[in-house]
């Protein structure tokens, strides 16, 4: 199995590690199973992506996005979400919400998108909320995937 702009050889490998441009062999750069261990793939998904492919004798070139896919899928339904925006990027925006409503009890939302193990997290009424100018984060990714 191959994968696509990606160097799978050891001896180019340990060219990279001796030449001092990967720290070692499990640098986050290196596609060897610490490497990919360090920036985030768990083994389950890494069982469920071998145990996919199926033996075979002939050299199939495969994407990265199937690899990480794999990994999305275990990850996904235990993985709490959140949110967050950067100051530069920020819009503020006023509440007339919080004047409607008298009370000040918070929204409620679900902690992971599939399932519920951890319960709901709370969203306080505010004066203000803040808005990302950026698009979203998928279509940032989808942008340098084009790329």
């Amino acid at each position: 199995m191959n994968f696509t702009r990606t160097f799978l050889s050891k001896r180019k490998l340990a060219k990279l590690v001796d030449n001092g441009k990967a720290w070692g062999w499990d640098d986050l750069r290196m596609p060897t199973i610490r490497g990919v261990g360090r920036r985030g793939i768990t083994t389950p998904a890494l069982r469920d992506f071998i145990l996919k492919q199926g033996p075979s004798r002939n050299v199939v070139t495969m994407d990265w996005t199937s690899y990480w896919a794999a990994n999305k899928n275990e990850i996904d339904p235990v993985a709490p979400q959140h949110t967050a925006i950067s100051k530069k990027d920020r819009v503020k925006v006023p509440s007339r919400e919080r004047a409607r409503l008298r009370s000040s009890e918070p929204k409620t939302s679900r902690c992971t998108p599939r399932t519920q193990p951890w319960g709901r997290r709370r969203w306080p009424l505010a004066r203000r909320y803040y808005y990302s100018t950026r698009p979203t984060l998928r279509a940032s990714r989808t942008a340098r995937q084009l790329r």
